[in-house]
């Protein structure tokens, strides 16, 4: 037996009403770097993968593929923060953890031989030359299955909700030392020995 259930799609604020087999809404979806960080000559960028006018369906996993690369002149250390955030179309965010836990970020499994977590932050364990980039960390978004707009169960609207994955992302000289200021805000130093870093808790 088919069950015909509503669907609804928010495009440029026009409203259309198409009858599909799963209950959902869909997302835009954004990925901006927020709050870049350098010193001096250090200077990083975020270089991505992804189609920034995809609508995004619940449940539904999407390639955002995610790399950082050097283009100043000095030898970096750098850590980075990946935070999922969701916004309804009014502008008013979402906080409900249930929610926003259920947006999966999918790492590529290269990441955590290369990265190390500690709290919120992800440090690379490697000195980043200039000219070089990283492999690529984040591989795709799982969108939460959960969040639909059956009026019967659900009693908020996530049509044209926006969608986002907040990165930020801090870089330093591989010289800084463990008791330079520019350390002041990061709860480990790097200890570096080549091109591989040990990340030490102050």
């Amino acid at each position: 037996m088919l069950k015909k259930i509503r669907k609804l799609y928010l495009i440029a604020g026009v409203s259309l009403l198409l009858f599909i087999g799963v209950t959902g809404a869909f997302f835009q979806s954004n990925l901006p770097v927020t709050n870049p960080f350098s010193t001096g000559n250090a200077k990083i960028y975020m270089k991505e993968k992804f189609e920034s006018d995809d609508k995004w369906v619940p449940g539904e996993e999407k390639q955002k593929e995610v790399k950082f690369g050097n283009d100043g002149d000095t030898p970096v250390v750098m850590r980075a923060c990946f935070r999922p955030s969701l916004k309804l179309a009014n502008g008013k965010p979402v906080t409900d953890p249930e929610i926003l836990n259920g947006f999966v970020l999918n790492y590529t499994n290269t990441f955590a031989e290369e990265w190390e977590q500690h709290g919120d932050w992800y440090y690379y364990k490697k000195v980043l030359e200039p000219g070089e980039k990283t492999d690529v960390t984040l591989a795709s978004v799982l969108i939460n299955r959960n969040i639909g707009n059956d009026v019967h169960e659900i009693q908020t609207d996530y049509s044209g909700a926006v969608m986002d994955v907040k990165i930020e992302n801090e870089a330093l000289q591989s010289t800084v030392t463990k008791d330079s200021t520019e350390l002041q805000n990061w709860e480990y130093y790097p200890n570096v020995n080549g091109k591989e870093v040990t990340w030490i808790q102050k």
